[in-house]
């Protein structure tokens, strides 16, 4: 629809990074593109979402073939049909990216070993095959501080039946609730409920579930807590060393591919080179808890400089002012917001 030439409004699609940032005249950005190019605005929203999360240990030392088996983004399918069926598979992160992974390797007709490692070794629990009606309490009359919130929610639980019950609950107002945390209550979140949060609240469908369950009961899925701490070759084998969730001792797993499922990277301006050159000539500034960059109630960004040009931000760059931005309803409705904003003004 975008595409289509008969509406009044114009939209071009470039094919191009921007590489670069500079303030032009009239309050005017002009982003300078690999292709030679530049494009110049008035009204500029960054849409740019998040990276991958990097490989927690470096692996410039390893050489150049086991570097090849190692998979930083699992996104890139092609990796999967070099797989061969009786290989032995390492993931880190046992988040959904895992479980999605874990499943195309077994729709491939892969039928080795998969051993899972994440430094706390939750992973996401299933939807209910028939649901609950939502919990009955008001989210808005929830306390301000984690440890009472998360008090309270354990007694809705229970009054419930089902804890998914009181997600569902949570779910429409989370961006309410989050937005009126102060910001110490936040960072305990994130310190230490954050994987709790997301295996309860990002949940799989019952039927992949159970496949997932199954595979885990019959060892093909392994699923490891610890912290790596370096990866190495011998022969031809990938060596994983790492030290066990709340004991001294390492470990080891021994594996031909390793696959990064760690997720998306929360510091959302640390991935890109266009947004660290914005951040140095205060265009934009980093959300204090490192979740993208700063942004009001309205997704205007927030900056020291009085004389920068006005710029806008939708979706997981918004993290620290919405918190759970990155699902298409909750962007669109971001995006009709900052656009009826944008409008206003080139109206007025």
């Amino acid at each position: 629809m975008l595409r289509d030439k008969r509406p009044r409004c114009k939209v071009d699609f470039i094919r191009a990074k921007a590489t670069g940032c500079v303030e032009r005249y009239s309050a005017t950005l002009g982003f300078l593109l690999d292709n030679g190019d530049e494009i110049v605005g008035r009204h500029v929203v960054l849409c740019l979402g998040v990276g991958n999360a990097p490989l927690p240990v470096n692996l410039s030392g390893l050489p150049a073939e086991a570097r090849d088996r190692t998979i930083e983004n699992p996104w890139r399918l092609s990796w999967l049909r070099r797989v061969e069926a009786s290989d032995r598979v390492c993931i880190l992160g046992s988040g959904l990216t895992m479980i999605d992974q874990v499943l195309a390797l077994f729709a491939q007709g892969f039928r080795g070993k998969i051993d899972v490692l994440s430094r706390r070794g939750l992973v996401p629990h299933g939807h209910a095959r028939v649901p609950k009606p939502p919990a009955d309490f008001d989210p808005a009359a929830l306390p301000e501080k984690m440890s009472e919130i998360l008090r309270q929610l354990r007694r809705e639980s229970r009054r419930a039946g089902d804890w998914r019950s009181v997600m569902d609950t949570l779910r429409p107002k989370t961006q309410a609730l989050w937005q009126r945390l102060p910001q110490a209550e936040r960072g305990r979140f994130l310190r230490h409920g954050l994987p709790w949060w997301n295996i309860h609240r990002h949940r799989v469908a019952p039927d992949v579930y159970e496949r997932f369950r199954e595979m885990v009961a019959s060892g093909q899925v392994s699923i490891h807590a610890g912290y790596l701490q370096d990866v190495s070759q011998i022969d031809d084998q990938l060596m994983l060393h790492y030290r066990k969730r709340g004991a001294s001792d390492v470990a080891s797993l021994e594996c031909d591919w390793l696959v990064n499922c760690t997720g998306v990277e929360r510091a959302g301006i640390a991935h890109s080179p266009l947004l660290q050159q914005m951040m140095r000539e205060g265009l934009i500034k980093a959300d204090p808890l490192g979740l993208g960059v700063g942004v009001d109630a309205a997704s205007a960004i927030v900056h020291d400089n009085p004389g920068a040009p006005a710029l806008h931000a939708v979706g997981a760059l918004t993290a620290g002012q919405f918190w759970e931005i990155t699902a298409v309803p909750d962007i669109r409705t971001q995006a009709r917001a900052v656009a009826q904003r944008i409008s206003a003004g080139i109206v007025g």
